[in-house]
């Protein structure tokens, strides 16, 4: 009984359930994706701390008040542009929005990155991790448009 089953062709019915399943499990994937990159772009928050914690982060000394202001800044900011694809990990219509300052923000760094070539270790992690997050980011999107496309054609 199970094999008939199994061979049977697929109904109308049987198609749409499975376009909707798969359009749900496109959906799912892209708002985890959304939100891992949005958790790595709101990681350096904690850089605001103090200037230990900016060390730890980023493997560079802390010279003077003037580098603390302006690293506990980005670090202020990256709060935001995190929180913000954080957010629109689950609100969908912010998710254009989201998508452009998060890969304006990684791209520059990984353009700076490239067009400078610091050798702290710490900032190669960082730049990988970076590389890493835009890969998910433009398969999040993906995801999302493929997702937008397939139930407006239905």
């Amino acid at each position: 009984m199970i094999l008939y089953v199994r061979m049977k062709q697929p109904t109308q019915g049987s198609l749409e359930f499975s376009e909707h399943i798969k359009m749900k499990l496109y959906s799912l994937i892209a708002t985890i994706l959304f939100a891992i990159v949005g958790l790595i772009n709101f990681a350096p928050l904690m850089g605001i701390a103090s200037d230990a914690m900016l060390t730890s982060l980023y493997a560079v000394e802390v010279s003077s008040p003037d580098m603390s202001l302006l690293l506990r800044h980005r670090a202020a900011l990256f709060g935001i542009v995190g929180g913000y694809i954080l957010f629109a990990a689950f609100r969908p219509t912010h998710r254009p929005v989201a998508t452009v300052m998060a890969f304006a923000s990684m791209v520059s760094f990984l353009a700076l990155y490239l067009m400078i070539g610091p050798e702290n270790n710490k900032l190669i992690g960082v730049f990988r991790i970076d590389i890493v997050a835009v890969v998910l980011l433009a398969a999040a999107v993906l995801l999302d448009r493929r997702n937008k496309s397939g139930t407006r054609s239905q």
